[in-house]
Formats: structure tokens, C-alpha cells, sequence
């Protein structure tokens, strides 16, 4: 499919609605509509909203930019495709006139008022076909100049800061263009979608003059509707209070801009009687404020349409708690078809979060076809010129490593064969992969992996308990290890020769020779768990795990930042998953228990409480966590009294019942891979 006629919107209509009149000749056999609005676009035909889902369509890199507008020193080219959806109309569609609406939001192509996004446009892009079939003839429409072009109600629209709605705003019509778009691939998109999943009704717990103050009972990602029965209505947003019951704001604002890029939804002169709603915006939180109290509020949950299949249910609380909690977190950032770490302040697809959390998220939903869609988002942002991947995808400047975010082009594939067994996407990452490998080999100093860019970040693991200590040259060498590691599994699952023996082994040799100490075993004396990155690089030996596992024995608290969770929970669940539960126990700080005495119903950014209350990047450790409550002591007992687990693994389910200490039943259906 190809669209060589879009219309192209002026860049001072902030939220264009474009209307095509048609006329239908006789009874219809067929009507099929194919669309596309960019940023994002609503369809409404004979004033009839066509579709219940949102933010159409998925984010992508669309077409190529001038990433100079934020960093001039960006030099990437990376890759483009554009999502269109098609329609079934004929039902919205009657004999004689009829009106086709697309209203324009800004979304990620125009997002040009907050810091650190590289946007693509100061216009706006929409196109269509639409397929007549009667019983004689034929017709297809298209954009032709004689659709009109408007402002409309919806007076600001911004993915992080809200909407302002005035329906008396003074409607114009404006000129336009049709024009052709740079280059790009089109697809017709086959990812899940933004759909309402749940709606709640909150409860009002605080009234102070012209302020209530609503609480959802969870930190959900969503927005609010209600019926208008006022001139005025402002809606404010938070995921935690103070004291005095005003909004605690910091946790879901920008990091440079406390308390100024917050999503704030306005209606202003709606139609009494009408549910008002924010088209193309929503936030995380647990609590809003709204000037007037509203009448049948509801609170829309939303994300990604993902499948939940797993299932987890034990007879420890706080084991509960983490599964879902992270499961809630989750879901909150699975947005535009793919993983963002924060569905507030950035709301980027961070290819070290979405890694970390990869085989978990996979074991507990049905992701095929958004994690499917997002690996096309990591090939996309490889710079097609030096093989190097970007620490967001889709691309959007954004702080992270070559190893634990760049690696993302072979661990998120290379977990998606391990839980769907699904070779196809091995293929299809295969050269990308040598690519990036490649890139690699230039980053190399002293046999290290010592640099990235000349812009950007160089990070090595992220948000430990304690001040950063461990070497960022020392984690990127070991996850070049882990991923060549898995690069040498994936050739030998495509049968292809695997030719990274020698490098291999040099970086082995730097790491060992810069350190570690022989004595002890220990690397870089275990700071930040520095031992865990060492044994999964395959370069500790037998004291080195020792250490690493008496380390825990003195002190069961992970004592590192993300990356090292997911690692260190891997070897405990296979050294010592007894001691893994233990950790997993604790309620006081550094550990996930501390988060739910403090209130948390989502997990935090950082394990002190500060930045974002909605992440999902410690959360790699809860495929260990069920992998070490099957596992049994020395008596053949298992490692929890009682649980209910499902999740699928290998190409199966896995559906375990655990009774007083003993596995009753394991049953094991194979998960086929292609959909109905």
C-alpha cells in the first residue's frame, strides 16, 4: 500500500478537523475505509465516532527528521514506517449525503513543547481511500481539494500536557495543501491498540471550597470523563497526596520541571448533558481534583489491547503484591504498542526497561504482536549507517548504555524465542544483530567497551540504593558478553556460524585483567553486585560466586540498580532459590516489601521513593520469583505452602497447582503461535 495524497494541515491549527462530504448512490455491497492521521486521529462518520480505540495510529518513526531541532550533535539515520488502519464502514454509511470527520492531534509527530523530544513536524498529516462496491460499479475516494478544513473545539491537545476544550470556540476554515511524504514503508498496523479496558468509579474522599478531591484506590493509567453540567471544569492529576490533601505532583512531572509539565485536561462550555472525555491524552494516577464536583465520574482505564494469561496467586501477600503491582505497571506503560518506562513524565519505549522486564511481561501475556511491533521499533532505531541502537524506541533522545539499552536488538528477540519459541523473529533480527555486534567492536578501548556517542549518555546500571559505584565500562563489557552469549544460541538455533570467538575472549581477558581480584574472587569488590554481572558474562569462577551468594546470606537486600535485579535474580533462582525468596521478603529499605508499606500499588522508579511511581524496569525478577517457588528443598518440598501459577514458557503454558508444599498438578498446553 502506498499514499501519495495527504493532506497537509497549517501549522497554527492546533487541532484540525477535516470534513469530506460524499454521496452514496445506491444499496452498497461493501465499504471499506483505509486511513491514516498523523499525529493521532479520531474517525467519525455522520457524526458517529467509528472506532472505541485510541491514539491511532501506533507510534513509529514515521518519515525522516532534522534531529538537530534538539541536539546537533545527533548524526543517526535510522529506518521508517508508517501504521494505517482499514475500516468496515458500510454500516455508518446511507443512501444520499454523507460526512467524514478526522480530527488531528499533535501526539509524537508535532510534540514540540516538551523538552528532549525530537519531533518530525509543524504540520499535521491525514489521507484516506475509501472503497465503494455497489452491484454495477465501483468508486474509490480519496483527498482531492474539495474537503474543508477547520479548527475545531479542542483548543490544545499535548501527549504530556493535557487538552483545553471550548465547544463556543469561533470555528474558521483554513486552506491546505495535498502533498506526498518523505520516504517511508506503510503497514497496515496489526498491533494491539489503546482500548478502554476497565472503567472504575472513584471515590470522593476530600471537599475544600472550590476543590474536590477523587481517589481511584490504585495508580492506574487513564483518564476521566463525566457528565458536563458546568461552564468550567479543570482536572488535575497526581499519584500520591499530601497531607493537607492537595496533589503531590512530583512524582508524575517532568524531571527538570516540577510541577510545570503536568497533564491537566479543561472543558470549557460543553453542552449540558454531554460526557466529556480528553481524545488524545491520558496520564497515570490514583488521585484528581476536579473545581466543581462532577456528576458520574468515571475513570477509564486504558493501555494496549495485551491479553493477561497468567496467573499468580500464593499464600505470601507481599509475593502477591509484586506480581501484581509489577503486572499493573505494566499494563500502565503499554501504550502506542510499546513499553514506555513512564506513562507520564516520558513516556518513552526505554530499551533498557522494556528488556529487563521482557521475559516476565511475555511469561505473564499474551505480547506476541506488541512485542513483535516494538523489536520493528529496535530495528528502526538502529542507525543504519554504524549499527548503533538507541536507548528509546521509537526514537527519541533519551539517556541509556550500549550494553544494557543497545543490547535490546538481541535480548528482547532472543526472550521472545524462549517464551513463544517463535524462530521467525531470530530471523528477522539476524543482521541487525551482526550490526549492532559490529558497532560494539568500535567502541572498544583497551578492550573495553569505554564509549558510545559523542552525544548522549554513557550509563552503565541505573538507580542503585546508594550513590552509583559500579564502573560503566565494566557493565557494558559484561552485557556485550551476555548478549554474545545469547548471539552464539541464536546461530546455532539458525545454524549459522558464529564468529565472535576472539572477541569474546579479549574482552574477557580486559575485564579479568582491570577487575578482578584473584584472592577474593570478587569483582570491583562486589559494589552495586558487580560479582552478578560478572557470573552471567561467564567470566566469574567458583569464588566468585561464593561471594556473590554470601554477600546476600549477610545481607538479603539487593544492593544494585535495575540491570543488576535482573541478573542477580536469575542466579539466585537457580543457585539458591530459597535465599531469592528471602530477599523477596524483606519490608524494610532497599527492597520491593519497603514500597508496599509505603502505600505503593505500582512500583517506583527508584527505590528510595523518588521520580516516577509507575515503572516497570525492577520488575525482571518476577520470572525468578515463579520460577523458585516450584523449586524444592532437600525433603523434595516445594519453596511455598500454597499458589496458583500460570504463565506461559517454552511455547507452553504452564498451569501449576502447589498444596501444602507439594506440586498436585502440572499441566502443559502447547501455545500456538499464530493467531486467529
Amino acid at each position: 500500500m502506498q499514499f501519495e495524497k495527504w493532506i497537509k494541515t497549517p501549522k497554527e491549527i492546533e487541532t484540525p478537523l477535516i470534513t469530506k462530504t460524499i454521496e452514496i448512490k445506491d444499496s452498497l455491497i461493501n465499504a471499506n475505509l483505509i486511513i491514516c492521521g498523523l499525529g493521532f486521529y479520531e474517525l467519525f462518520i455522520n457524526d458517529v465516532r467509528v472506532d472505541e480505540s485510541f491514539y491511532k495510529p501506533t507510534v513509529s518513526d514515521y518519515f525522516e527528521r532534522d534531529f538537530a531541532i534538539t541536539n546537533p550533535k545527533v548524526k543517526e539515520k535510522t529506518s521508517h514506517r508508517i501504521y494505517y488502519n482499514s475500516f468496515d464502514v458500510k454500516k455508518f454509511l446511507k443512501i444520499g449525503k454523507n460526512k467524514i470527520e478526522i480530527l488531528l492531534g499533535n501526539g509524537f509527530l508535532r510534540e514540540n513543547k516538551r523538552k528532549y523530544i525530537n519531533w518530525f513536524s509543524d504540520n499535521l498529516y491525514a489521507t484516506f481511500k475509501l472503497s465503494l462496491i455497489y452491484k454495477n460499479f465501483n468508486e474509490i475516494i480519496e483527498p482531492d481539494g474539495f474537503e474543508t478544513l477547520t479548527n475545531s473545539f479542542i483548543l490544545q491537545n499535548n501527549t504530556f500536557y493535557g487538552e483545553v476544550h471550548d465547544y463556543n470556540a469561533v470555528i474558521k476554515e483554513y486552506p491546505y495543501e495535498i502533498v506526498s511524504l518523505p520516504q517511508t514503508i506503510y503497514l497496515e498496523e496489526d498491533c494491539p491498540r489503546d482500548v478502554v479496558i476497565k472503567k472504575i468509579k472513584p471515590k470522593l474522599i476530600h471537599e475544600h471550597e472550590n476543590e474536590y478531591l477523587y481517589d481511584c484506590g490504585k495508580n492506574y493509567s487513564a483518564f476521566v470523563s463525566f457528565i458536563s453540567r458546568n461552564p468550567y471544569v479543570e482536572i488535575n492529576y497526581s499519584e500520591e497526596i499530601k497531607n493537607d490533601y492537595s496533589l503531590d505532583q512530583e512524582s508524575c512531572s517532568d524531571v527538570d520541571e516540577i510541577g510545570e509539565q503536568v497533564v491537566k485536561h479543561i472543558y470549557k462550555n460543553a453542552p449540558t448533558g454531554k460526557r466529556c472525555f480528553p481524545y488524545f491524552s491520558m496520564t497515570s494516577f490514583r488521585y484528581f481534583t476536579s473545581n466543581v464536583k462532577l456528576e458520574d465520574p468515571i475513570v477509564n482505564i486504558i493501555h494496549s489491547d495485551v491479553p493477561v494469561i497468567g496467573k499468580f496467586k500464593t499464600n505470601n501477600s507481599l509475593f502477591n503484591w509484586e506480581v501484581e503491582a509489577f503486572l499493573r505497571s505494566l499494563l500502565n506503560n503499554f501504550h502506542y504498542s510499546y513499553p514506555s518506562d513512564c506513562p507520564h513524565r516520558e513516556r518513552l519505549g526505554y530499551t533498557g526497561d522494556g528488556q529487563a522486564s521482557s521475559i516476565p511481561a511475555m511469561m505473564l501475556l499474551d505480547g506476541r504482536k506488541f512485542y513483535k511491533k516494538w523489536i520493528e521499533d529496535i530495528l528502526d532505531c538502529q542507525d543504519v549507517n554504524s549499527g548503533h541502537v538507541q536507548h528509546t524506541a521509537p526514537f527519541f533522545e533519551a539517556g541509556g548504555g550500549p550494553g544494557g539499552w543497545g543490547g535490546a536488538i538481541i535480548i528482547v528477540p532472543y526472550n521472545y524465542y524462549l517464551i513463544y519459541k517463535d524462530k521467525n523473529i531470530l530471523n528477522r533480527c539476524f543482521s541487525g544483530m551482526i550490526r549492532y555486534i559490529e558497532f560494539m567492536m568500535t567502541t572498544l578501548e583497551n578492550d573495553l567497551v569505554s564509549k558510545e556517542r559523542n552525544w548522549g549518555w554513557f550509563l552503565g546500571d541505573w538507580v542503585t540504593p546508594q550513590p552509583i559505584r559500579i564502573k560503566e565500562d565494566y557493565v557494558n563489557s559484561c552485557y556485550l558478553l551476555i548478549c554474545l552469549k545469547m548471539f552464539k544460541n541464536i546461530c546455532h538455533i539458525l545454524r549459522e556460524e558464529y564468529k565472535y570467538q576472539k572477541l569474546e575472549q579479549i574482552v574477557k581477558k580486559a575485564l579479568k585483567t582491570k577487575y578482578f581480584d584473584k584472592k577474593t574472587g570478587n569483582y570491583l569488590e562486589n559494589v552495586d553486585d558487580a560479582n552478578a554481572f560478572a557470573i552471567q558474562a561467564g567470566i566469574g569462577n567458583k569464588k566468585t560466586m561464593e561471594q556473590f551468594l554470601e554477600t546476600y546470606r549477610r545481607n538479603p537486600h539487593f544492593n544494585c540498580g535495575f540491570l543488576g535485579v535482573n541478573l542477580a535474580s536469575q542466579i539466585l533462582a537457580k543457585e539458591d532459590p530459597k535465599l531469592l525468596l528471602k530477599i523477596l521478603k524483606q519490608i524494610d529499605y532497599p527492597s520491593f516489601g519497603y514500597w508496599r508499606e509505603k502505600g505503593a500499588t505500582t512500583f517506583y522508579e527508584e527505590w528510595n521513593g523518588k521520580g516516577s511511581h509507575c515503572h516497570h524496569m525492577f520488575g525482571g525478577f518476577i520470572s525468578s520469583l515463579m520460577f523458585s517457588l516450584v523449586s524444592k528443598d532437600n525433603k523434595g518440598k516445594t519453596l511455598i505452602k500454597n499458589a496458583d501459577l500460570k504463565y506461559i514458557y517454552n511455547g507452553y503454558i504452564n498451569e501449576i497447582k502447589i498444596r501444602n508444599y507439594e506440586i498436585l498438578s502440572h499441566k502443559k498446553t502447547k501455545f500456538k503461535y499464530f493467531l486467529p
